[in-house]
């Protein structure tokens, strides 16, 4: 009887069930709850950062700080737009989107602005932009210049056109022999 008893106090909560075999039940769930807990906190891996939170986003802005001999974002861009023409620097310094994951690092925007400011030529205005969602802000850009009548009509040349081009071998001409249509007041053709 008592063996039958033990092997009713397994079973799931019934009407037939006394009260002494009810609370067994709810005591043995409340013991695998707490065991499962215990195992999953086991199974956890945290990591805890305090400075490394600051000091991870830092290599960005100065990558020599862990050994890599390269330009911080700011140097990256100030060497890219004074790579271009002189005509085009003003836009370009007015005309700065941040897109990706990092610039979502709080106050990221701001240290940018500060470092281009201490770096950049003096007289030219520097403006940056955040989009909604950095994240796909590229992509969609791509995408949607992708899919504009614009793109397929000046951007692209079909097979036929290339193999004239290939044969006449002005290949570094394909870019501009395919611009040559006229622009829309405002763009020049870079």
């Amino acid at each position: 009887e008592e063996k039958q008893a033990s092997d009713n106090d397994d079973s799931d909560d019934s009407e037939d069930e006394t009260e002494d075999q009810a609370r067994r039940r709810i005591m043995k769930q409340k013991e695998e709850e707490r065991r499962r807990r215990e195992m999953e906190d086991q199974e956890k891996q945290a990591l805890l950062l305090s400075l490394e939170r600051f000091t991870i986003p830092e290599i960005l802005f100065r990558p020599l700080d862990i050994g890599m001999k390269q330009l911080g974002i700011a140097e990256a861009i100030v060497q890219s737009i004074e790579a271009c023409e002189p005509m085009y620097r003003a836009a370009m310094y007015n005309n700065i989107v941040l897109t990706g994951g990092n610039v979502k690092l709080p106050n990221f925007k701001q240290r940018l602005e500060m470092e281009l400011r201490t770096i950049a030529p003096i007289n030219y205005n520097i403006r940056i932009y955040v989009p909604e969602d950095p994240i796909s802000y590229a992509f969609e850009g791509a995408r949607d210049i992708l899919i504009s009548d614009e793109f397929i009509g000046k951007g692209c040349i079909d097979r036929a056109e290339w193999e004239v081009i290939k044969q006449s071998g002005n290949i570094g001409d394909i870019w501009h022999s395919n611009n040559k249509k006229e622009l829309p007041d405002g763009f020049v053709l870079i």
